[in-house]
This record gives C-alpha cells, sequence and structure tokens, in this order.
C-alpha cells in the first residue's frame, strides 16, 4: 500500500483544490457542459539534479467541463495525444550507468491517458478572462523516461490562460510527470509549455 501514497496524494490535492471552490449546496449540470480542445507544445527544463533540457514533448487534450460555481468548473480529461522526446546526449550522460539499454534505441515516448482537470475563471457566469487551471492524467506509455522504469505515469499540470470571447483560449504551463514510486526508479520530468486550443 505504500507505494500507492504517491498517486494518492496527487489525487487529494487536485480534488481538494476543486471541491474547495464548490459549496455544498451547488450541482454539476452535466448538460451545460462544455468541449475543450487544446494543443500544446512543452520544452523540458533543467531543475535540481534532473536535467531535462533538450526534451521537447506534443501533448493534445479533449476536455468536457461543467460548471460547478459561477467561477469554477470540473472536467474530465481524455489525453489522446502524448509525444516527448528525450534529448539522447542527456540520458546517456545522466543515467548510462544504470538506465540505459543498448538494444533500444528509440528515446520517443508515445502515450495516451484519462484524468481530470478544474479551472477557475475571471469573468462570472461566462467562464472566460484569465483563468487559473490544475490537473492530474493518468497515462499509459510505450518506452520509458529516463531514470523511470514505469509504463504507467502521471503528468501534473498547473497552468495560467486567458479564454477569449470568440471560444479560442491561449496558455502558459508547468508539467510535471512522475510515476508515485509505483516503479522502483522514478525520475520525474518537468516542463514548462504553451497550449493553444478552442471550446464549444
Amino acid at each position: 500500500m505504500k507505494k500507492y501514497q504517491g498517486v494518492v496524494g496527487y489525487c487529494a490535492v487536485v480534488l481538494g483544490v476543486l471541491l474547495a471552490s464548490t459549496p455544498a449546496h451547488a450541482g454539476l449540470d452535466f448538460e451545460e457542459g462544455m468541449w475543450r480542445l487544446e494543443l500544446n507544445s512543452d520544452f523540458g527544463v533543467h531543475q535540481g539534479s534532473k536535467d531535462r533540457s533538450g526534451d521537447f514533448g506534443v501533448i493534445g487534450f479533449v476536455d468536457y467541463e461543467v460548471p460547478a460555481t459561477s467561477r469554477a468548473t470540473l472536467g474530465l480529461r481524455l489525453m489522446p495525444l502524448f509525444v516527448y522526446t528525450q534529448d539522447e546526449e542527456n540520458d546517456h550522460r545522466r543515467f548510462r550507468d544504470w538506465f540505459h539499454d543498448k538494444d533500444n534505441d528509440d528515446d520517443t515516448v508515445w502515450g495516451a491517458g484519462l484524468g481530470v482537470v478544474g479551472r477557475i475563471y475571471q469573468v462570472k457566469d461566462e467562464y472566460r478572462g484569465w483563468y487559473g487551471e490544475v490537473g492530474v492524467t493518468a497515462f499509459v506509455h510505450n518506452n520509458e523516461f529516463a531514470g523511470n522504469n514505469s509504463n504507467l505515469n502521471f503528468l501534473s499540470t498547473f497552468g495560467v490562460g486567458y479564454q477569449f470571447k470568440s471560444d479560442w483560449h491561449v496558455q502558459a504551463h508547468y508539467q510535471h510527470i512522475s510515476n508515485a514510486s509505483l516503479g522502483s526508479r522514478n525520475s520525474g520530468a518537468n516542463t514548462l509549455g504553451i497550449g493553444i486550443g478552442y471550446r464549444f
């Protein structure tokens, strides 16, 4: 049970933030939901001892967000597209003694997943203007991230964006990839990125 504590922690933080913004009397009306498509470009960052600079990712999201309060939404998230290319030079330098499999030269990770997302918007009742976002997506993938020996990982997203009246939106975000200690090795990946999308 101990190895699942990281997963429970991720879910508890996200759900706590989302539920704290939802009054007890509020009900989720799924018929008032909105579809949201988004395409992200992400760049690995050097953070602490983890050098992911040179890594690059492309992520596609399909969300169905439902009004929870006059300013907040909760959403179900589908991630049908996850492509993450690792910088091979950094991988060899950092993990050559205990990770790299010489029989597998494919450092690109492909995957897909499901998750939840919550947003708080600036403009009341219209769900537009500036917004903050937090979400967690569990995903499965082929190959492995350097220093991470699980094919099930969790993508945590923290973003700030702007929702236009025209239904387009732009966003800047920080994302963290981790297997929540489900594997014996759990070197996470941190990225910064931008996204653009459309809501209907």
